[in-house]
């Protein structure tokens, strides 16, 4: 019951069929999510049962999921913290103990506390050694380089996980798209240590610092770096619901890297999804299909057409 309450509460992240930026990508979201006001009290019944089964029962479990809650949804980092603690020291389920064991290390990433994040993350390095263990460990000693602003030894760290990984294997992709923004950054790494901070912000659900940072790499003279600044300050201010500013963003951008492509989705997107413009959409989407014929979006966005048509 507490788990279907708590889980109703919780409002989807993704306001967009197809636009995201990295969607799922560890590097680049945010461990927090938003809860339905409508169905607050939901929650708060949730984290009562948890609770009770906790202090009643000893129930490590229970209290993992109330750890969540309190880090996700409430920001009550201290509380959630103990919790986890609890949890990865005494808890039989080894799932959940290694679990906890990432979440400390997220705490500590929202608290802006990389130090002692990468320290944790070395720390149970010595305590969880079989295969995927040891690479989530390793992912996040990679994420605590990264968010530093520490160009050479994400590099070295990232080189290092690909080497060992099947391509097929989970997370490669998100590791390559990581590996790719970096290397971008190879003759820029002040901008990196921006960039860098930046994603820390995201992990701390700090939008408007994140979008305050962003808009310092607004007039680099690479375009690349410029187009991804511009589409995830687009894309924080539709989560900020700020639709319009989006929109200025994603009219900014160039015709020379891949985020043209995906800006072109997310406009479309806007006007199709938020606004509600569907004719100002439907023209944009046809000159994605007449702009990108061989684009991996291209079939979704055909449909969608077909949908808007219908």
């Amino acid at each position: 019951l507490a788990q279907t309450l708590e889980a109703e509460s919780v409002k989807e992240n993704n306001l967009l069929p197809i636009s995201s930026f990295f969607d799922g990508n560890e590097f680049f979201s945010s461990s927090y999510y938003d809860i339905d006001d409508s169905l607050l009290p939901s929650l708060l019944k949730a984290t009562s049962i948890y609770d009770s089964l906790l202090t009643t029962d000893g129930n490590l479990d229970a209290a993992f999921r109330l750890a969540e809650i309190k880090f996700r949804g409430m920001n009550d980092l201290d509380g959630a913290f103990s919790l986890y603690e609890k949890v990865q020291k005494k808890g039989r389920n080894k799932d959940v103990k290694f679990t906890s064991a990432l979440r400390l290390i997220d705490v500590y990433f929202a608290k802006g506390d990389i130090e002692n994040a990468l320290k944790n993350a070395q720390k149970f390095s010595n305590d969880y050694r079989n295969g995927n263990e040891k690479l989530m460990l390793n992912i996040k000693k990679s994420q605590a380089h990264f968010y530093a602003g520490d160009f050479e030894a994400s590099g070295d760290s990232l080189s290092s996980i690909l080497k060992k990984l099947q391509k097929d294997s989970p997370g490669f992709n998100d590791l390559l798209d990581v590996q790719s923004i970096l290397l971008a950054f190879s003759e820029h790494q002040e901008a990196f240590k921006i960039f860098a901070e930046v994603q820390l912000f995201i992990r701390q659900n700090k939008r408007t610092q994140a979008i305050n940072q962003l808009s310092e790499l607004f007039n680099i003279e690479n375009d690349f770096i410029k187009d991804v600044a511009l589409f995830q300050c687009a894309y924080i201010e539709l989560l900020q619901d700020n639709p319009q500013q989006s929109i200025i963003h994603l009219q900014e951008l160039s015709n020379v890297s891949i985020f043209s492509e995906l800006g072109k989705i997310l406009l479309a997107e806007i006007y199709d999804i938020v606004l509600l413009k569907s004719g100002t959409a439907i023209d944009i989407y046809l000159q994605f299909l007449e702009e990108y014929p061989l684009s991996i979006y291209y079939d979704d966005i055909r449909l969608r057409l077909r949908e808007l048509a219908s």
